[in-house]
């Protein structure tokens, strides 16, 4: 079984094989900032099948919660624990988003707060997003 950080590492490397380069065009930015507008409605509902509806049938999440989430069934699961803490909303520092293609990496700064705006926690963030059906979709997912 692979490390999560060999897959990471082995992402970066593939698509930084074609030199590094923004995200193929605005579209990108504007898909993925509307995915993560979706997911904060979600979470704002506490609807936990909207938010995983963000992510793509295959997803993989690497988190502090659990080392390797890699069905829907455990990503809904994992959803429903956060919501049930207290996660409420988030606020991305975006850093970089790369990639050509159907796929792009995007790695950055999250915050969590709860309802009443208190912060729940802060982490580094890396995900590669798969365009699927017309709409970027979270393919993996890592947060340390």
């Amino acid at each position: 079984m692979r490390h999560p950080t060999h897959l990471a590492l082995a992402a970066i490397l593939v698509l930084s094989m074609a030199g590094p380069a923004p995200a193929r065009d605005a579209e990108a930015a504007r898909g993925i900032d509307a995915a993560h507008d979706r997911m904060r409605q979600a979470l704002h509902d506490g609807d936990v099948l909207a938010l995983a509806e963000n992510y793509t049938a295959d997803c993989r999440l690497y988190s502090p919660l659990k080392p390797v989430c890699d069905s829907r069934a455990e990503l809904v699961k994992q959803m429903q624990y956060a919501i049930d803490i207290g996660l409420y909303d988030f606020e991305l520092v975006r850093e970089e988003l790369l990639g050509r293609g159907d796929h792009v990496v995007e790695l950055g700064l999250v915050t969590f707060f709860d309802q009443a705006g208190a912060k729940l926690s802060q982490i580094r963030y890396m995900t590669v997003w798969k365009k699927v059906d017309g709409r970027w979709r979270i393919w993996r997912d890592m947060a340390a």
